[in-house]
């Protein structure tokens, strides 16, 4: 008897997962008539009625993993020729849950999908959704991940080939949009798992504002602003009181950060690129690099100290600037802007200037 196909999508945090997960609660019907059914917080599956959620909290427990299994299995044990399973969630992107989803490979045939980002990239996302809350400074939270090193994408690999699992069902793809069909994640997650993705419904993203990086450096210094790292109150304030562009301002590591972090990663990132990505390789090592810092004019220490300084400076000057016109913007005894302009416009007549 043909097993049914169970697909594992195994995270990482920061690669897209909310996106995937929202999306396939949101189109649960869709999916049931497509014989497709998800496996929700509790393990339970969608074939009966819709789930929610996703199980991390439940499988990040290993006392937990044989009931987990069972409750999986079960599933199986119902299933029709040509049902399809889906099991989502990103703590099964360390690679010690392969212990668990070795329980899994007699009941079902396999396929893992595990989306992947720079490093960089997400060392960045990471410290500014979790990392500024804490209090923890961009530059040590570098250091923790040059010596984690984190995110482990080839070592939740090996991981699951270890464990036994078929590496010709194993697919790495690259949370970018060269590397993603249609250069969008969904659509590429479709596609690899062969959903008919027509009248999907898209829920809005919850991506973390990418806000000025000098107001990340004000909040990172002023970690009572947020209960807890889940607290967004100060940026959903930056979102109703500052213009559109502080949100959109781009920030990042260094060029030095970068390389720290690059030279930590590139065994590794040598090892996915000749298992997964040797037919594109000099596309891989595009993103996969750290950028070659600049020539200045003096390459001292202290002169680069000295510049440091002065675009610290800059960066407060900035905040305050912001404050200023958030204030500006509700001080009721200030001319509206709009009166001011017809004001103007009428003088301009009588003083008949065009």
């Amino acid at each position: 008897m043909t097993k049914p196909e169970l697909i594992l999508h195994i995270g990482h945090s920061k690669c897209g997962s909310t996106t995937i997960q929202r999306t396939l609660l949101a189109n649960q019907d869709l999916l049931r008539d497509q014989k497709i059914f998800l496996f929700g917080r509790n393990l339970a599956c969608s074939r009966d009625d819709h789930v929610k959620g996703m199980p991390n909290a439940l499988l990040d427990n290993a006392d937990h993993w044989d009931n987990a299994a069972d409750q999986v299995i079960a599933a199986a044990g119902c299933a029709n020729t040509g049902d399809r399973f889906i099991l989502s969630a990103e703590i099964l992107g360390q690679p010690r849950m392969a212990g668990f989803a070795r329980r899994l490979l007699d009941t079902f045939g396999i396929r893992i999908i595990h989306y992947i980002r720079p490093q960089t990239d997400w060392c960045y996302s990471a410290w500014k959704q979790w990392q500024v809350k804490r209090g923890l400074g961009l530059q040590e939270w570098v250091d923790r991940c040059t010596r984690g090193p984190l995110p482990t994408f080839w070592d939740a690999y090996e991981g699951y080939r270890d464990a036994g699992f078929d590496t010709d069902r194993y697919d790495m793809r690259i949370l970018h949009r060269d590397f993603l069909s249609g250069g969008d994640l969904v659509t590429d997650f479709c596609r690899m798992t062969e959903i008919e993705a027509d009248g999907f419904k898209h829920p809005a993203g919850q991506s973390n504002p990418n806000v000025d990086h000098a107001l990340l450096e004000v909040f990172r210094a002023s970690d009572y602003l947020f209960r807890d790292s889940r607290d967004n109150r100060a940026f959903e304030w930056v979102l109703r009181n500052l213009p559109e562009d502080v949100v959109r301002r781009r920030g990042g590591l260094t060029d030095a950060q970068q390389k720290q972090i690059m030279d930590a990663h590139q065994a590794s990132n040598e090892a996915i690129c000749d298992q997964f990505f040797s037919d594109r390789a000099d596309a891989f090592w595009a993103l996969f690099s750290a950028k070659t810092a600049g020539n200045t004019p003096d390459g001292s220490p202290e002169q680069a100290r000295i510049r440091q300084l002065e675009g610290e400076l800059e960066d407060l000057r900035r905040v305050v600037g912001y404050l200023f016109a958030a204030q500006i913007s509700k001080d009721d005894s200030l001319p509206d802007p709009a009166m001011m302009e017809e004001a103007v416009k009428q003088w301009r007549e009588t003083q008949g200037i065009d």
